[in-house]
């Protein structure tokens, strides 16, 4: 089947104090490469019910393994596609999550 190019260099829209905390301001799959790493990749259509909720879900769950074990080993990425700015869906599914899981102390950032 067909290979990911992994040099190809994607914008990071979301959080937006990019270049703080040393979050950049792009990356490329090759980035996340190296022996015992691991990349969680979601893409999400935003004008799915179900897509909209799981995207909040899979915040939910990259916050909890970030507050665990931080981003050396595994990262997750995610892209929404459909309308709407990075702004307006970054807002949705960090409040999604934290209404999904109400008793839990993990909270997206």
């Amino acid at each position: 089947g067909p290979v990911a190019n992994v040099e190809k260099v994607y914008p990071v829209c979301h959080p937006l104090n990019i270049n703080v905390n040393s979050i950049p301001d792009s990356f490329a799959l090759k980035d996340f490469r190296g022996a015992g790493k691991i990349t969680v990749i979601a893409n999400y259509y935003s004008g799915c019910n179900a897509g909209r909720r799981e995207s909040g879900v899979f915040a939910h769950v990259a916050q909890r393994f970030y507050n665990s074990y931080g981003n050396s080993r595994i990262n997750f990425i995610q892209s929404l596609k459909g309308g709407g700015t990075c702004l307006q869906w970054a807002d949705i599914y960090q409040n999604d999550a934290t209404d999904l899981y109400p008793n839990s102390d993990v909270v997206p950032r």
